[in-house]
Parts: structure tokens; C-alpha cells; sequence
């Protein structure tokens, strides 16, 4: 661990921080609120000008399994997607996030495909694959109340799943899309121009570092920055 970052709790939706940070990255974060356009927007704000807000999130509804899921999982999964809509959380968030970023104002926006794939026989093939039971045992009771599956079929997913990741699946793709956009202000705050040191906030999960060597600044919460290279174009699930 770095000596000279500082982790805060908050929420994004409600930051009031003005042109601190290099670059503001959020990873796995903005699948989770219901008005993403409004947290980009204050990711934006907390933007130096020339600074760069990069996001990375998931589409939820073009996730893929090979070979096909038994059908006990397939209840469950829809069942997910149900009640993320239902919460008003956006099961293609990382299709959307392009238009969010220019309707906040950010330029010469990109994306790149970061889809997580692991296949059978690569170490982290069973760690990652069992994320689905995990799902199920720690959600899986907000369906049931929510009336979108039973107890049985919410228990017969679970089997089904555990004993096709032991034998048959073979491949698991979460559909991942990394944005990048530049934060470009007609006037440069002087508070922003005087800080020659880079700094880094982030929301999410993960790790963030704020570099030499001054005392950190707003460091919303961790999380893992992702670089994009190019445009990938826009089909509906790539």
C-alpha cells in the first residue's frame, strides 16, 4: 500500500467537488445506481480540464455461457435481470455509457471491449464461474420477495448451476465495455493548474494511487482503472 492515498466513503451522486483530480474512474460502480447520467455528470465535475473520466461496467443481458445453461439457471438468470430492472439498474449499462458521456459534456470518447472470459482448465475458471452461486446465496432471497421465483426454483437453479460448472460449461464471457472521455473546459480553475502532481479518484472496487508525494486528495472509494485504445462501434451487445 502507498503511504499517501486516502480512502473516503460517499456517493457519487451527490459529489461536490470541484476540478480536483487527473483522472476519475469508476469500475463495476455505475451498473449499480439508477441514475448513472447524474454520477458521470459529478465524475465530470471532479474532473481537472484536459483530465480524463474512464469507466468500465458491465451488459448484464449479453453475458454467455458455452454450451448452453440448463434451463433451472436460465429461470434464475432472467429472474437477475427482472429485479435489476425493477431497482431501475440498466442491464446494458456499458452499451449506454458512450452517449452519457457526451451528453455530460466529455469529448473525443471511446470505447474498447474488456469482456472477462475464463475456460475450463485456466486457474481461475472455478473462482470465477462460481459467481453465480454466490449471486444466488446472497440475493437470491430479494427475488423470491419480489416475487419473481420460488424458493424451490430459486434452490434448483443453485443445484443445477453448481453441477454444470463441476462437469460441462466449458466457457463463461461477461460482456465488459471501457469508456474513456476527455474533460475539456473553456477555463481552467486556478486551484486545478497549480497541482503539477497526478491525482486519481475512483468508485468501485479494487485499488487507486495518487501519485508522489503530496498528502491525497478526494479518493471516493477504490477501484480498478481500465486504459481504452479504440472505438469498438456500437452493435447491441459488443
Amino acid at each position: 500500500m502507498l503511504p499517501n492515498i486516502r480512502f473516503e466513503y460517499g456517493d457519487v451522486t451527490t459529489l461536490n467537488v470541484d476540478a480536483e483530480f487527473d483522472i476519475v474512474t469508476a469500475a463495476r460502480t455505475l451498473q449499480w445506481i439508477a441514475d448513472p447520467a447524474s454520477a458521470i455528470s459529478k465524475m465530470r465535475l471532479a474532473t481537472k480540464s484536459s483530465g480524463f473520466l474512464v469507466v468500465l461496467d458491465y451488459n448484464h443481458s449479453c453475458n454467455e455461457w458455452e454450451p448452453d445453461p440448463p434451463s433451472e439457471f436460465k429461470f434464475f438468470y432472467n429472474a437477475f435481470l427482472a429485479w435489476r430492472q425493477i431497482n431501475g439498474w440498466d442491464n446494458e449499462m456499458a452499451n449506454r455509457l458512450r452517449d452519457l458521456f457526451r451528453s455530460a459534456g466529455l469529448t473525443n470518447v471511446s470505447a474498447s471491449s474488456q469482456d472477462e472470459v475464463v475456460e475450463r482448465g485456466e486457474p481461475e475458471f472455478v473462482a470465477q464461474a462460481a459467481l453465480w452461486g454466490e449471486v444466488i446465496e446472497n440475493v437470491g432471497g430479494q427475488f423470491v420477495r419480489a416475487g419473481l421465483i420460488t424458493e424451490l426454483q430459486l434452490e434448483e437453479g443453485r443445484e443445477c448451476y453448481t453441477a454444470w460448472l463441476k462437469t460441462t460449461l466449458r466457457k463463461q464471457t461477461l460482456a465488459m465495455r471501457a469508456v474513456t472521455g476527455w474533460c475539456h473546459r473553456l477555463k481552467r480553475s486556478m486551484r486545478s493548474a497549480s497541482r503539477a502532481p497526478l491525482l486519481c479518484a475512483a468508485a468501485g472496487t479494487g485499488a487507486v494511487a495518487r501519485s508522489p508525494p503530496r498528502p491525497a486528495q478526494k479518493i471516493l472509494r477504490s477501484c480498478i482503472s481500465t486504459r481504452t485504445e479504440s472505438d469498438v462501434g456500437s452493435p447491441k451487445c459488443r
